[in-house]
């Protein structure tokens, strides 16, 4: 796993910088080969729109972008950090932004590469307003944006309150930064069981020694990326029920925060994990990756009422298929905030579901009451969605 980071700040010391590098010093220590260019090092101008990529493939104005493009024709995923200024991403991640255009475009374009599609994207802001939601329309249409340059982005963090508290020293931020860098590096395998059984199998009997030299570069390769003890956990938990996994998930810290071998579970179980990420946001995670949006001003009856398709998707509500499969009680999660148990959220459901409390701090045994509990989460299997 090749990562490399780009810090868009004009300080090369600041809050932006010191949350990329802890981001892609997790995902070293996870065995992922790491690279950070500093905007405050680097000569990068603006974009000229000239169109001199789209005829020839290179971008004509030569600068220190040329170092960044050669290193994203290796690279598997990208961590871009930009400080919150005047509501947007800074003037140097802006001109990285607008330059990517040279080597990374839409799949319209017809300057178009396969070869530079999908790769992994973490998403990165400090701001110094508190409030986290403030910027959230301009944050979301960014991250749209590089979904529409074919980057899959599977994270983004907004540290906040920067101004008064420097993110190295925000209590459990670190924590958090360290377990995106370990999915980041997880997200994508090393090599396919069926590649590695391909290279054992092509060596003939005769030539043994060769197959223990090829079997045990495949076991460091595990070692070093944690594989192996990745496939320990699937392996232990390869027939673990919809209860049983959420045992595993009760009592933690308010969103239920899933690990890489969780997630990973998950996808080969085919559970679906809904809980709530923000007072207006619901996210489902594991065999579905959805998010749904929900009304937390609503006083009477459910914030929101998710319906999905058989495949998972959620279906619009403006739809004549929503409105059909509502009336039908069809694969509907009715979504409650702060109205019910004493909870912040509370999921309820025809889908056949098991469900798990959160706590706000986590699990506190010496209360053990739900007096500090967070939300009543539900996981389902996705089999269980009806067409």
């Amino acid at each position: 796993m090749n990562i490399i980071g780009f810090i868009g700040s004009p300080h090369k010391d600041g809050n932006t910088a010191w949350t990329v590098n802890k981001i892609l010093e997790s995902a070293g220590e996870q065995g992922a080969n790491t690279q950070v260019f500093n905007a405050s090092e680097l000569n990068i101008k603006p974009c000229q729109g000239c169109l001199a990529c789209v005829k020839s493939g290179a971008c004509a104005v030569s600068d220190d972008m040329r170092l960044i493009y050669a290193a994203l024709k290796t690279a598997d995923a990208l961590v871009l950090g930009s400080p919150i200024y005047m509501g947007q991403m800074s003037a140097q991640a802006k001109a990285f932004t607008d330059r990517l255009f040279a080597q990374i475009t839409p799949r319209f374009s017809p300057s178009f590469k396969e070869e530079n599609a999908g790769k992994k994207l973490v998403l990165v802001w400090t701001q110094g307003n508190p409030d986290g939601e403030k910027f959230k329309a301009y944050l979301d249409y960014t991250k749209q944006m590089f979904a529409m340059l074919e980057f899959d982005v599977i994270d983004m963090v907004v540290v906040t309150g920067t101004r008064t508290e420097a993110a190295n020293e925000q209590a459990g931020l670190g924590d958090i930064l360290n377990r995106i860098g370990a999915r980041l590096a997880a997200s994508q395998k090393v090599t396919s069981t069926e590649q590695e059984n391909k290279a054992i199998t092509n060596i003939t009997d005769s030539d043994n020694s060769e197959l223990e030299r090829v079997k045990a570069e495949l076991a460091e390769i595990k070692r070093r990326f944690g594989l192996d003890k990745q496939e320990e956990f699937l392996k232990t938990h390869a027939n673990i029920t919809l209860k049983e996994f959420c045992v595993m998930l009760s009592g933690r810290d308010c969103q239920p925060n899933l690990t890489p071998d969780e997630r990973l579970l998950t996808e080969q179980r085919g559970f679906v994990v809904v809980y709530g990420d923000s007072d207006d946001r619901v996210e489902f995670e594991g065999a579905v990756t959805a998010e749904g949006h929900t009304n937390p001003l609503a006083k009477d009856g459910p914030a929101g009422v998710l319906v999905l398709s058989e495949d998972g998707k959620l279906i619009d509500e403006d739809s004549d298929l929503y409105a059909e499969y509502v009336k039908k009680n069809r694969n509907v999660v009715n979504v409650f905030y702060c109205c019910k148990e004493g909870l912040n959220w509370v999921f309820e459901s025809n889908i056949p579901h098991e469900t798990f409390l959160t706590y706000d701090g986590g699990y506190d045994e010496e209360l053990d009451d739900i007096d500090n509990g967070f939300a009543r989460c539900m996981v389902f299997e996705i089999s269980e969605l009806r067409a």
